[in-house]
């Protein structure tokens, strides 16, 4: 998709040719449902649409969104890339920034609302209460692999990959793999330390369901290690071990600040 511009006093947006500006700044002035919110960011969905957006609470805030303005379209210029690439990602569709006396003081990414879609930590989940054999639950790990195999070949990676950040949906041909959080990713080409933190995000996604023998064929593909490689499965099992401890640590340090 080759972007179009919008621009009016104060306002600048790139957006998808075919959808109207007037559409997206209404959808931008509606209150929505608010799915997720922290100090300087919101994230609501409003219709077919997910809206984040920062506005500038501080004067340090709009100098955060003028000169930094890379990390707030970050997820929209990648979300272009990634399509282009064949990596399915939320459709792009607009980013919007607004602006007073040369400072930014708000900005958006609009994407596409993954209707019908859950993220894999459901869908295994929902596979392991329905007691599925495991052709299914290869068919879904094996699907996790691949998608990981195609993002690093098109030289791109992602550095929050646990499963809450893979989507799925069932189809004619089996599950279909969406990536999300595109503000964890970027265009570089994959090391081995990421590698193995990918394998460990997504080992600690499932081992809780499945024992780490089922687990094994995807945390090695990510891992690009062979079919056989104990030494290099113990090491991600070691990872995915101490990264629970270290999160159940701080939930322990916030459960007690409390």
């Amino acid at each position: 998709m080759m972007p179009a511009t919008y621009w009016e006093p104060g306002l600048r947006m790139e957006h998808d040719p075919g959808i109207k500006p007037e559409a997206l700044l209404a959808a931008i002035g509606d209150p929505g449902a608010v799915i997720k919110q922290s100090r300087r960011t919101v994230v609501r969905r409003v219709g077919e649409w997910a809206i984040k957006e920062s506005k500038a609470g501080s004067p340090l805030h709009w100098l955060d969104l003028t000169f930094r303005a890379e990390r707030y379209t970050k997820a929209w210029d990648l979300g272009l890339r990634l399509r282009e690439a064949g990596i399915t990602v939320p459709a792009p569709v607009a980013s919007v920034s607004r602006h007073w006396h040369g400072l930014c003081t708000y900005r958006a990414t609009i994407t596409e609302w993954l209707e019908g879609w859950q993220d894999v930590e459901d869908a295994a989940r929902a596979l392991h209460a329905a007691d599925a054999g495991p052709a299914e639950i290869t068919r879904l790990l094996e699907g996790i692999a691949m998608l990981h195999t195609r993002l690093s070949r098109a030289g791109f990676r992602h550095a929050d990959l646990s499963g809450k950040n893979i989507y799925c949906r069932t189809t004619a041909q089996g599950f279909e793999y969406a990536l999300i959080d595109l503000d964890s990713a970027e265009a570089e080409p994959i090391s081995n330390d990421m590698r193995f933190r990918n394998a460990v995000q997504l080992h600690d996604s499932f081992c809780d369901l499945w024992e780490d023998a089922t687990l094994a064929p995807m945390a090695l593909a990510i891992m690009d290690a062979p079919a056989d490689d104990e030494a290099t499965l113990a090491r991600v099992v070691s990872g995915q071990k101490a990264r629970r401890a270290r999160i159940e640590a701080i939930w322990a340090r916030q459960r007690a600040a409390r």
